[in-house]
C-alpha cells in the first residue's frame, strides 16, 4: 500500500519520538538534550503528542504483571526493533494493522509490548520483576533496597521499584516518599509519574504526587525533572530547591526549601508555605484512619495557610488549624468540619 504524505510524516514524527525517548532514558542525557527536546516538542503539537504517547507506554510497563512480560520475552529477544519498526507496532495498536505475533489480548498487553520495543535497556527488565511497597493511613516505612539506596514512604503511598543491570527505575503511583540514593552512574536511579520523571545525579530528595498536584524537592545533591506535559519547563534542582506541578498548564512553580525540613513528616511534622486549606486537609486525612475532616464551603478551603503542624491527635491538630486560621469546627468524633466565620482570614 503506498503511503500518504500524512501517514509518511506520522511515520517521521514517531521515529523521532523514539529517539528522543531513547536518549532521554538512558541516563546520559546532557542538559542541552533536555533544552533541545523542549524545542522539538515545542515545533509541533504532533511531536508532544508522540511523545507522550512513548511516556504512557512507558508507565504501562510498570504496572504491567510479570507473566504479560514473560509472555512476550522470547519475541522481544529475538527482534532488534528500529524506530520504524516501533512506528507499526504503535499504529497497530491503534487497529490500522496487527502483526502477526501481536494476539489478541487485554489491551496493556500491546502497550507492554511497544514499551519493551521501544528501549532496548527495557529489556533486561523482563527478568527483574517489580516490587510493590504501599503504606496505609497514618503509616510509614523505610524500605532497604539492593544497591544500599533507602527509599521512606509517607503514609497513604503506593510505588513499585524494578532494578536492571543498567536502570534502576521506581513508578510512584501516588503518596510520598523520600529517596536517598548510592551513586552509581552505570546504573541511572530514576523515579516517574504523572507524566514527568525526576532522575538523580546522586542524591537524597523528595517525591510526592497527590492528586493532581507533583513536586520534587532537594535534600542532598541535583536532580533533573523531565516532563512531556504542554507548557511545562524541564529543570534541574540542586540542594534547597523544589518545584510544583499543578493541574493547571504553564507551571511548575519553583522555590526554595530548607533541606532540613525536606521530608519532615518523617518526625511527624507537616510544612506548608501558602498552601490552600483545602491542600492542607487532603493532606492530613492521610494520616488520620477512622475520622474524616472536611470544608464547609470552597470559599473557606481556598483559604492560604503557611506553618507547621504536627502529627499527632487529629483533634488537637485541627484545634491548632482552626485556631491559626480563625476558623470554627464541629467535632463528632469520627467527622470534623471546618467552617469559617465572618472576617475569617489567614493570618499575616
Amino acid at each position: 500500500m503506498t503511503k500518504t504524505p500524512d501517514m509518511v510524516r506520522e511515520d517521521r514524527t514517531l521515529d523521532e519520538a523514539a529517539s528522543w525517548f531513547r536518549r532521554l532514558t538512558s541516563g546520559h542525557a546532557t542538559d542541552e538534550d533536555f533544552a533541545a527536546h523542549a524545542e522539538w516538542l515545542a515545533e509541533d503539537v504532533s511531536h508532544l503528542l508522540a511523545y507522550d504517547r512513548f511516556e504512557r507506554l512507558d508507565a504501562e510497563l510498570d504496572d504491567a504483571s510479570d507473566l504479560v512480560r514473560q509472555r512476550f520475552a522470547s519475541d522481544f529477544r529475538r527482534e532488534a526493533p528500529s524506530a520504524s519498526w516501533l512506528a507499526r507496532v504503535v499504529r497497530a495498536a491503534r487497529g490500522t494493522g496487527r502483526p502477526g505475533w501481536l494476539v489478541p489480548a487485554a489491551a496493556g498487553v500491546v502497550a507492554v509490548a511497544v514499551a519493551l520495543a521501544v528501549v532496548p535497556q527495557l529489556r533486561g527488565l523482563i527478568a527483574t520483576p517489580s516490587v510493590e511497597y504501599e503504606t496505609a493511613r497514618g503509616q510509614f516505612r523505610e524500605v532497604q533496597l539492593a544497591d544500599g539506596s533507602t527509599v521512606t514512604l509517607d503514609a497513604a503511598t503506593d510505588l513499585t521499584v524494578r532494578y536492571s543491570d543498567d536502570r534502576r527505575q521506581v513508578h510512584l503511583k501516588h503518596g510520598s516518599a523520600l529517596f536517598d540514593v548510592q551513586h552509581d552512574p552505570a546504573r541511572p536511579f530514576a523515579v516517574a509519574g504523572g507524566g514527568r520523571q525526576v532522575t538523580v545525579l546522586g542524591t537524597k530528595f523528595e517525591v510526592s504526587r497527590i492528586g493532581s498536584e507533583f513536586s520534587v524537592a532537594v535534600a542532598r545533591g541535583k536532580v533533573a525533572v523531565r516532563s512531556t506535559r504542554a507548557g511545562e519547563a524541564n529543570l534541574i534542582l540542586a540542594k534547597g530547591e523544589e518545584a510544583t506541578y499543578g493541574a493547571d498548564e504553564g507551571g511548575p512553580v519553583r522555590d526554595t526549601v530548607d533541606p532540613e525540613m525536606v521530608g519532615s513528616w518523617r518526625h511527624g511534622q507537616l510544612v506548608f508555605d501558602h498552601a490552600s486549606l483545602g491542600r492542607v486537609v487532603d493532606r492530613l486525612n492521610r494520616y488520620y484512619a477512622g475520622v474524616k475532616i472536611s470544608i464547609a464551603d470552597k470559599r473557606t478551603a481556598a483559604l492560604p495557610f503557611t506553618g507547621v503542624l504536627k502529627v499527632g491527635d487529629v483533634h488537637a491538630t485541627v484545634s491548632d488549624l482552626a485556631a491559626l486560621l480563625r476558623l470554627k469546627y464541629d467535632d463528632r468524633g469520627t467527622a470534623i468540619l471546618l467552617f469559617a466565620d465572618k472576617g475569617a482570614r489567614a493570618p499575616r
